[in-house]
């Protein structure tokens, strides 16, 4: 895996340059990284409020049920149980990427 020195100033939008700049392989490793942190970690009180009224003011189902998935997720914390989402959505990736470079 290729190592990037990042200063001790750096912004999120300057990582995010570094992420865009790696290879699609080395990509897929900071994808998973990101849903297993996501994953693991628990919703702030003010966060939960947030969404708690985000649902109640959708009137689409399909927005409530994302939220409402949100809240669960953000106030149980899934930790190490937690799944990988970004196993498909990674494999994508690749393949997209793999085409692109032909």
């Amino acid at each position: 895996m290729k190592r990037i020195a990042v200063p001790c100033n750096v912004t999120a939008s300057q990582i995010i340059e570094e992420i865009k700049r790696l290879d699609p392989k080395e990509q897929v490793g900071v994808i998973r990284f990101a849903y297993q942190l996501d994953a693991e970690r628990r919703l702030t009180g003010k966060e939960l409020s947030a969404l708690g009224e985000r649902m109640a003011n959708t009137s689409d189902p399909s927005e409530k049920a994302r939220v409402r998935e949100e809240i669960v997720r953000g106030f149980y914390s899934q930790g190490q149980h937690a799944q990988d989402p970004a196993g498909t959505f990674t494999t994508r990736i690749i393949q997209s990427s793999a085409r692109s470079n032909q």
